[in-house]
């Protein structure tokens, strides 16, 4: 029922921001200026303070569970991943916290787990699909975040998409799923480029380092089981990959034989 702001340097405790109930908070979040922290809690409650004085300055109903709460880059909007029957994102200003859009699934069987803003704040990527209720599609949405207008549905999980996130150029979305694989998409046209083996059966947490070159992918299986961390090599073009393999994986010139085979000329 309380959040801790802490010196990112010494990490002690410079303010407690309470809730003033006894509910359990979740995902936080914290505008670009630093000036303005948000949390929802377990009884659809959305609360924001003034970072710098610990001052409650607004609340707002989020259906019956409040689960993430995420600013725009630019600073213009948060956005609230609200549960109900089965989810929506509420989309709001940042200045005067008025309702802006509602963000649906296509019907009732689509749940919402995660999301995260484009790096140019335009777009919203969400992650979907519930192992638990056992929903039948898992998808992967990107939403138009001025219209709340669908662009893209990417169904290819198996099972529950537990974490969506953009490459920093806002060219690519990474997908975490607990059908044992972690996958790469074209943001534009759903292609998949890249999947990894990342066994999981609960969390499965994918992120990008700031360059893009690397996925840092956590795995966080049921209580008592194992969790671990892998890092990735992510080639941003297909240029890239085969430059790459040139240098590290070709040994020898094809034989004549294997020219013909693969159907290169002696020039190829």
């Amino acid at each position: 029922n309380r959040l801790y702001m802490l010196d990112s340097q010494t990490g002690e405790v410079i303010r407690t921001l309470e809730t003033g109930r006894n509910t359990l908070t979740l995902v936080p979040g914290i505008s670009p200026d630093g000036r303005t922290v948000g949390v929802g809690d377990w009884e659809g409650t959305v609360y924001f303070w003034d970072a710098d004085s610990g001052e409650l300055i607004k609340t707002l109903d989020c259906l019956t569970w409040a689960h993430v709460v995420r600013w725009s880059p630019d600073g213009s909007k948060i956005a609230m991943l609200c549960y109900g029957d089965p989810g929506q994102i509420h989309v709001i200003d940042s200045d005067t916290f008025e309702l802006l859009l509602t963000i649906k699934g296509e019907t009732d069987l689509d749940f919402f787990i995660w999301f995260n803003w484009s790096p140019d704040s335009r777009r919203i990527a969400v992650a979907g699909g519930d192992d638990q209720i056992g929903t039948v599609s898992n998808p992967v949405y990107i939403f138009d975040a001025q219209s709340g207008e669908e662009l893209l549905k990417i169904d290819r999980h198996t099972k529950g998409v537990s974490h969506v996130y953009w490459s920093p150029n806002g060219k690519r979305v990474v997908s975490g799923s607990t059908d044992d694989t972690t996958r790469v998409w074209d943001a534009e046209t759903g292609t998949e480029l890249l999947t990894l083996s990342t066994p999981g059966d609960w969390i499965v947490f994918p992120v990008w380092s700031p360059d893009g070159q690397h996925l840092l992918v956590m795995i966080h299986n049921t209580v008592g089981g194992p969790g671990k961390s892998g890092i990735w090599r992510v080639w941003q073009t297909t240029e890239e990959l085969i430059d790459y393999a040139n240098e590290c994986c070709v040994f020898r010139e094809l034989t004549p034989e294997e020219r013909e085979q693969f159907g290169l000329t002696s020039a190829e």
